[in-house]
């Protein structure tokens, strides 16, 4: 069984495992079900060997329902996908789901069934504008499932404030925060591109919930890694372990340059 280092107690980097369209869904092409595979376990390889604590496996379908239906072949495809990466990477290779925009059942029945040790959750509490709809929290339905699934293993990442997910109600980030450590969040992710805002931001939501955990969720490359990480527990890392583009295959060096950054932190 695939346990999740305790988030908070160094600084984690988990790389975006970007999927290709999945099916069931207006980009699909039926390559994607080898290129997505393929994809996946690259990616995963080029992170575990460059030094990160893991990856997310993440859907990028173009265009998403806001709500908890997933299509049959769609679970299925991302479910497979997250079973290799599982079977072949080594256990402490830490492995995340998230089904978009905001399947999140979905992703922690992939995550407990599969081999992943957590999710990351786009609207966990409360509720967000998307480009596809309002994104609204059901945490209490979300928690009676993790319950009948016994999946209190999974650690939960809530956005509270990131490319995602904006407070539509117009909550502080400490009370977003406090809403979803109440809720069972292990951690929470925020997302800006400027460090004295990142600091200002983390310093709100440790007055609120003093232990936990803050990750971020973009804006950091291996230039401001050392400003942008200074007080954050750990990061997801798109863009700049991508030099091909957004979505595009991961690079080991690119990871292991910045990996070696965070080092300096520590």
């Amino acid at each position: 069984m695939r346990e999740l280092t305790q988030l908070g107690e160094s600084k984690q980097i988990f790389g975006l495992i970007h999927l290709p369209a999945s099916p069931s869904t207006p980009h699909f092409t039926e390559d994607n079900l080898d290129l997505a595979l393929e994809k996946a376990l690259a990616d995963a390889w080029a992170l575990c060997r460059g030094g990160a604590q893991g990856g997310l496996i993440q859907t990028i379908d173009g265009v998403y329902s806001v709500g908890e239906a997933v299509d049959p072949a769609r679970l299925a495809f991302v479910a497979g996908i997250t079973t290799r990466v599982a079977m072949e990477l080594p256990e402490t290779f830490q492995i995340g789901v998230q089904v978009m925009w905001n399947a999140q059942k979905a992703s922690l029945g992939v995550a407990y069934s599969c081999g992943g040790s957590y999710i990351r959750c786009s609207s966990y509490v409360g509720s967000t504008h998307s480009p596809y709809g309002v994104a609204e929290a059901n945490p209490a339905d979300f928690l009676q499932y993790q319950r009948l699934l016994g999946a209190q293993r999974v650690r939960i990442v809530a956005e509270i404030h990131s490319m995602h997910y904006r407070s539509r109600e117009g909550l502080s980030l400490g009370r977003l925060a406090e809403h979803a450590w109440r809720c069972g969040a292990h951690a929470v992710e925020i997302a800006e591109p400027d460090p004295a805002t990142v600091r200002s931001m983390i310093a709100d939501i440790k007055d609120s919930v003093p232990d936990l955990p803050v990750i971020l969720g973009g804006h950091t490359s291996h230039q401001n890694v050392g400003e942008m990480l200074a007080d954050a527990d750990g990061a997801f890392v798109g863009t700049c372990f991508q030099p091909d583009g957004w979505g595009t295959n991961i690079h080991e060096d690119r990871v292991r340059a910045y990996m070696d950054e965070v080092r300096k932190l520590e």
